[in-house]
């Protein structure tokens, strides 16, 4: 009867398989911490990065008490408007939220990395502390802040 591998030998071959590399998911350092609204806009002209920055700059503490990351990515720079600066470079991103450099469009990302929301229409927070407010991890934060 064949023995089987060690443990760690077969770790070390999965992670090989799949690779470590952070950069396949450049929002890692946000996972289980933070919910990244990411705003994309083809320029800092764009009318609806205008908007979508007018409908959050008002709810700023509502903003941070969901744990929110609100970042910009317009042609190579990505901003972080709320919360800690995101070290992601701005082709990461787009590859991995799928988003185009001529487009305007909001993703709202959970703490588990997926995403919950996509619009290409500016976002009222409103709409956005409904959806969170709903969710299962969001809803334990609030009875854990009781």
């Amino acid at each position: 009867m064949p023995s089987q591998p060690p443990l760690l030998a077969v770790l070390v071959g999965t992670l090989a398989l799949f690779g470590t590399n952070a950069d396949a998911n450049p929002l890692s350092e946000q996972a289980w911490q933070n919910r990244p609204l990411v705003v994309s806009a083809p320029s800092e002209h764009s009318a609806d990065l205008a908007r979508q920055t007018a409908l959050l700059d008002p709810h700023f503490d509502a903003l941070r008490e969901r744990d929110m990351v609100v970042v910009t990515i317009v042609g190579q720079t990505v901003r972080s408007l709320i919360g800690p600066p995101v070290a992601a470079k701005a082709g990461a991103l787009r590859h991995h939220l799928g988003l185009d450099t001529h487009t305007f469009e909001v993703v709202l990302v959970g703490k588990d990395t997926g995403v919950k929301l996509r619009s290409n229409e500016p976002v009222s927070a409103n709409e956005l502390f409904s959806l969170i407010d709903a969710m299962p991890m969001r809803r334990q934060e609030m009875r854990q802040r009781q």
